[in-house]
């Protein structure tokens, strides 16, 4: 089975979950801009409350790093997946995507040839517009949770 080299933007709940599961079988690297977070994930430690993934980083042989470094994070990857938050302002009836717009354009900077998979929680038809506003046809969405 091929390793694959995948960096996962954002250390919380979805982050960290797709994180220990996928640094199972993969090269993972966390990134985030939260310091706190980096150290914690770099001591083997969750950066949220959860008794699976506290065994998981304490039992098992994970191949997985953190870091606030984007170059260490975005560049030569074989998939970037996106699980930082958005909010839906009621107000406005609309989500705030900043957070997944500023990641994107980050990471075309950096590497404009990797597949990028959003895991964060976007509206629909969100992915094809930011799709054609990067001339990138290798952006996905994935549902962040499915039942």
């Amino acid at each position: 089975m091929k390793k694959y080299k995948i960096t996962v933007v954002g250390a919380g709940y979805v982050g960290m979950s797709l994180s220990v599961l996928l640094a199972q079988s993969h090269h993972v690297t966390l990134f985030d801009i939260d310091p706190e977070k980096v150290r914690l994930v770099s001591n083997n430690q969750s950066t949220v409350q959860d008794l699976e993934i506290d065994s998981f980083l304490a039992n098992q042989s994970l191949d997985l790093s953190a870091t606030q470094n984007m170059d260490d994070a975005f560049i030569d990857k074989d998939f970037i997946v996106i699980a930082t938050p958005t909010n839906y302002d009621e107000e406005q009836s609309s989500f705030d995507t900043s957070s997944v717009e500023l990641t994107i354009k980050n990471i075309s900077m950096i590497n404009n040839s990797v597949t990028i998979i959003i895991k964060s929680t976007v509206p629909v038809g969100f992915t094809e517009k930011i799709s054609s506003k990067y001339t990138n046809n290798r952006i996905i969405f994935s549902p962040e949770f499915l039942r």
